[in-house]
Protein backbone atom coordinates (compact mmCIF):
# COMPACT_ATOMS: atom_id res chain seq x y z
CA UNK A 1 0.00 0.00 0.00
CA UNK A 2 3.11 1.96 0.09
CA UNK A 3 3.40 1.90 -3.72
CA UNK A 4 0.42 3.42 -3.83
CA UNK A 5 0.87 6.16 -2.26
CA UNK A 6 4.03 7.00 -3.34
CA UNK A 7 2.94 6.13 -6.79
CA UNK A 8 -0.54 8.83 -6.38
CA UNK A 9 2.43 11.61 -5.03
CA UNK A 10 4.20 11.13 -8.53
CA UNK A 11 1.37 11.25 -10.38
CA UNK A 12 -0.26 14.30 -8.06
CA UNK A 13 3.39 16.09 -8.95
CA UNK A 14 3.84 15.18 -12.85
CA UNK A 15 0.43 16.63 -13.17
CA UNK A 16 0.19 20.28 -11.85
CA UNK A 17 -2.82 21.98 -12.74
CA UNK A 18 -2.12 24.92 -14.80
CA UNK A 19 -4.50 27.04 -12.86
CA UNK A 20 -2.74 26.69 -9.65
CA UNK A 21 0.60 27.72 -9.24
CA UNK A 22 2.80 25.19 -8.27
CA UNK A 23 4.06 27.61 -5.40
CA UNK A 24 -0.13 27.54 -4.11
CA UNK A 25 -1.01 23.94 -4.89
CA UNK A 26 1.75 21.42 -3.97
CA UNK A 27 1.32 23.28 -0.37
CA UNK A 28 -2.33 22.95 -0.10
CA UNK A 29 -1.94 19.48 -0.89
CA UNK A 30 0.40 18.55 1.47
CA UNK A 31 -1.66 20.53 4.14
CA UNK A 32 -4.83 18.00 2.67
CA UNK A 33 -2.78 15.15 3.11
CA UNK A 34 -1.63 16.16 6.81
CA UNK A 35 -5.12 17.15 8.11
CA UNK A 36 -6.89 14.17 6.65
CA UNK A 37 -4.40 12.05 8.35
CA UNK A 38 -4.52 13.73 11.94
CA UNK A 39 -8.60 13.30 11.58
CA UNK A 40 -8.29 9.88 10.10
CA UNK A 41 -6.74 8.76 12.81
CA UNK A 42 -9.08 10.52 15.47
CA UNK A 43 -12.19 9.11 13.76
CA UNK A 44 -11.09 5.59 12.48
CA UNK A 45 -11.37 6.43 8.90
CA UNK A 46 -9.54 4.24 6.31
CA UNK A 47 -6.15 6.38 5.84
CA UNK A 48 -4.70 5.00 2.83
CA UNK A 49 -8.25 5.85 1.02
CA UNK A 50 -7.73 9.20 2.80
CA UNK A 51 -4.09 9.42 2.10
CA UNK A 52 -4.12 8.71 -1.67
CA UNK A 53 -7.43 10.92 -2.19
CA UNK A 54 -6.19 14.02 -0.46
CA UNK A 55 -3.13 13.98 -3.10
CA UNK A 56 -5.21 13.55 -5.50
CA UNK A 57 -8.07 15.72 -4.60
CA UNK A 58 -7.64 18.81 -6.74
CA UNK A 59 -5.81 17.01 -9.57
CA UNK A 60 -8.56 17.72 -11.83
CA UNK A 61 -8.56 22.01 -10.93
CA UNK A 62 -8.49 22.81 -14.35
CA UNK A 63 -12.21 22.19 -14.68
CA UNK A 64 -13.29 25.42 -12.34
CA UNK A 65 -16.34 24.63 -10.54
CA UNK A 66 -17.00 21.25 -11.33
CA UNK A 67 -12.85 20.04 -10.41
CA UNK A 68 -13.68 17.70 -7.92
CA UNK A 69 -16.02 15.52 -10.70
CA UNK A 70 -12.85 16.15 -12.70
CA UNK A 71 -10.71 15.03 -9.74
CA UNK A 72 -12.61 12.13 -9.46
CA UNK A 73 -12.51 11.36 -13.11
CA UNK A 74 -8.65 11.37 -13.07
CA UNK A 75 -8.33 10.05 -10.22
CA UNK A 76 -10.58 6.76 -11.37
CA UNK A 77 -8.34 5.89 -14.47
CA UNK A 78 -5.21 6.32 -12.33
CA UNK A 79 -6.29 3.98 -9.83
CA UNK A 80 -7.53 1.39 -12.61
CA UNK A 81 -4.33 1.32 -13.42
CA UNK A 82 -3.11 0.43 -10.23
CA UNK A 83 -4.31 -2.69 -9.74
CA UNK A 84 -5.87 -1.95 -6.32
CA UNK A 85 -9.50 -3.70 -5.46
CA UNK A 86 -12.81 -2.15 -6.29
CA UNK A 87 -14.38 -1.18 -2.87
CA UNK A 88 -11.12 0.59 -2.22
CA UNK A 89 -11.00 2.63 -5.48
CA UNK A 90 -14.54 3.52 -5.10
CA UNK A 91 -14.08 4.62 -1.33
CA UNK A 92 -11.12 7.20 -2.90
CA UNK A 93 -13.08 8.36 -5.54
CA UNK A 94 -16.29 9.10 -3.83
CA UNK A 95 -13.62 11.50 -1.33
CA UNK A 96 -12.65 12.98 -4.10
CA UNK A 97 -16.23 13.71 -5.39
CA UNK A 98 -17.42 15.02 -2.42
CA UNK A 99 -14.94 16.97 -0.82
CA UNK A 100 -15.17 20.24 -2.54
CA UNK A 101 -17.76 22.70 -2.43
CA UNK A 102 -20.99 22.38 -5.05
CA UNK A 103 -22.31 25.74 -6.81
CA UNK A 104 -19.40 28.09 -5.68
CA UNK A 105 -19.57 27.70 -1.81
CA UNK A 106 -22.93 27.79 -1.52
CA UNK A 107 -24.12 23.70 -1.30
CA UNK A 108 -22.63 20.25 -0.22
CA UNK A 109 -24.00 16.68 -0.85
CA UNK A 110 -25.06 15.88 2.73
CA UNK A 111 -24.78 12.75 4.64
CA UNK A 112 -21.57 11.73 3.50
CA UNK A 113 -19.34 8.75 4.82
CA UNK A 114 -16.72 9.98 7.34
CA UNK A 115 -13.69 9.82 5.30
CA UNK A 116 -15.52 11.93 2.57
CA UNK A 117 -16.37 14.15 5.44
CA UNK A 118 -12.46 13.70 7.15
CA UNK A 119 -11.52 14.80 3.19
CA UNK A 120 -13.88 18.08 3.19
CA UNK A 121 -12.42 19.16 6.47
CA UNK A 122 -9.26 18.92 5.73
CA UNK A 123 -9.35 21.14 2.56
CA UNK A 124 -11.04 23.44 4.41
CA UNK A 125 -8.60 23.86 6.90
CA UNK A 126 -5.59 23.64 4.77
CA UNK A 127 -7.28 26.52 2.80
CA UNK A 128 -8.00 28.84 6.63
CA UNK A 129 -4.47 27.92 7.25
CA UNK A 130 -2.33 28.93 4.25
CA UNK A 131 -4.21 28.52 0.91
CA UNK A 132 -6.55 31.13 1.41
CA UNK A 133 -2.83 34.01 0.50
CA UNK A 134 -2.41 31.99 -2.86
CA UNK A 135 -6.27 32.51 -3.80
CA UNK A 136 -6.16 36.17 -2.46
CA UNK A 137 -2.86 36.56 -4.80
CA UNK A 138 -4.81 35.18 -7.49
CA UNK A 139 -8.18 36.80 -7.15
CA UNK A 140 -5.51 40.19 -6.71
CA UNK A 141 -4.69 39.73 -10.32
CA UNK A 142 -7.68 39.03 -11.91
CA UNK A 143 -10.24 41.73 -10.17
CA UNK A 144 -8.21 44.23 -8.25
CA UNK A 145 -7.80 44.88 -4.44
CA UNK A 146 -11.35 45.57 -2.98
CA UNK A 147 -13.15 42.75 -4.91
CA UNK A 148 -10.47 40.29 -4.73
CA UNK A 149 -11.04 40.70 -0.93
CA UNK A 150 -14.76 40.37 -1.16
CA UNK A 151 -14.42 37.46 -3.05
CA UNK A 152 -11.55 35.92 -0.82
CA UNK A 153 -13.28 36.55 2.33
CA UNK A 154 -16.90 34.71 0.86
CA UNK A 155 -14.53 31.82 0.31
CA UNK A 156 -13.03 31.34 3.41
CA UNK A 157 -16.45 31.59 5.06
CA UNK A 158 -17.34 28.84 3.08
CA UNK A 159 -14.25 26.92 3.77
CA UNK A 160 -15.21 27.36 7.66
CA UNK A 161 -18.86 26.12 7.05
CA UNK A 162 -18.25 23.01 5.17
CA UNK A 163 -15.88 21.68 7.57
CA UNK A 164 -18.20 19.33 10.29
CA UNK A 165 -16.53 17.31 12.56
CA UNK A 166 -15.36 18.58 15.98
CA UNK A 167 -11.72 17.96 15.78
CA UNK A 168 -12.53 19.61 12.36
CA UNK A 169 -14.02 22.58 13.68
CA UNK A 170 -11.52 22.85 16.81
CA UNK A 171 -8.42 23.16 14.02
CA UNK A 172 -11.01 25.36 11.19
CA UNK A 173 -11.63 27.75 14.12
CA UNK A 174 -8.74 28.03 15.28
CA UNK A 175 -7.13 29.62 11.82
CA UNK A 176 -10.07 31.10 10.34
CA UNK A 177 -9.78 34.49 11.99
CA UNK A 178 -6.39 34.78 11.06
CA UNK A 179 -7.27 34.53 7.52
CA UNK A 180 -10.04 36.85 8.17
CA UNK A 181 -7.94 39.54 9.57
CA UNK A 182 -5.29 38.75 6.71
CA UNK A 183 -7.58 39.56 4.36
CA UNK A 184 -9.25 42.32 5.79
CA UNK A 185 -6.30 44.09 6.40
CA UNK A 186 -4.43 43.77 3.18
Amino acid sequence: MKDLIKKAEAFFRNNLPKTRPPSVYTPHVELVRKYALILGKEYNADLLVLEVAALLHDIGADAGDVHAFKSAEIAGKFLSEQGIDEDTKEKIISAIRNHSMIQKGEEFKEGVNIADQVLRDADGIAFLEDTFKGYLEIKLRKYGKDKAKQISLVKIKGMLKKVKTEKGKELANKFYPIAKEYISNF
